[in-house]
């Protein structure tokens, strides 16, 4: 990419909830064969990523066992249920002290592929821009770049917010990356999500 640099990213996959409003643990729904987190995780060992960071809370022993063989960095957030920020810190906090940037990705959002990832990831080494976000039309998704310096902003969230007030104090920094997929902001929320997922992913195969 003309005027690009290589930049460390580190990926943060959060898949430390509970999955309280599903009913059951959605890191671990099947999709043809494969878990969810599975997934997830693929897509970013298949991306530009420099280093993946998994943080687990709930049923941590559980997710373990089908992350075996992943070359990837497990970390266990013991204040899981104090909401999301705490994953973002545990995260943070266990990162490459190298890194220039986080990505940061969910693990219900298995339609991301590792296209989507990179493309973030280039715009970010074109810009070098605080954060970079993918949108589909008006609608941003994610997974969602933050370069370091607003790192101790991430640190100091509480509760069960995401990084969104983070983006929002910074609305002019962000770098749009357009992509024609609903990808970006499909997630699995309830069981009418996981149908919907699976009707896709038979329909792509």
């Amino acid at each position: 990419m003309s005027g690009s640099i290589h930049r460390r990213v580190s990926a943060i996959l959060l898949a430390a909830g509970s999955s309280d409003r599903f009913g059951r643990l959605k890191q671990l729904l099947d999709v043809q064969g494969k878990k969810i987190i599975q997934i997830a995780l693929e897509s970013l060992l298949r991306s530009r990523v420099s280093e993946i960071v998994v943080v687990l809370g709930y049923a941590r022993e559980q997710i373990k066992e089908y992350l075996k063989g992943y070359e990837v960095k497990i970390v266990d957030n013991p204040q899981y249920r104090k909401g999301q920020s705490s994953s973002i810190k545990r995260g943070l906090e266990s990162i490459d002290q190298e890194a220039e940037a986080a990505l940061f990705m969910l693990s219900d959002t298995p339609l991301v592929g590792h296209e989507i990832i990179d493309l973030v990831i280039g715009k970010y080494e074109e810009t070098g821009s605080t954060i970079v976000a993918p949108f589909y039309g008006d609608k941003r998704g994610h997974p969602v770049l933050f370069g370091r310096e607003l790192f101790g902003e991430l640190k100091a969230l509480e509760g069960d917010v995401s990084g969104s007030g983070v983006i929002r104090r910074h609305a002019e920094r962000v770098v749009r990356v357009q992509v024609d997929s609903d990808a970006v902001i499909f997630d699995v929320d309830d069981e009418q999500d996981y149908q919907r997922l699976l009707r896709r992913v038979e329909r792509r195969n």
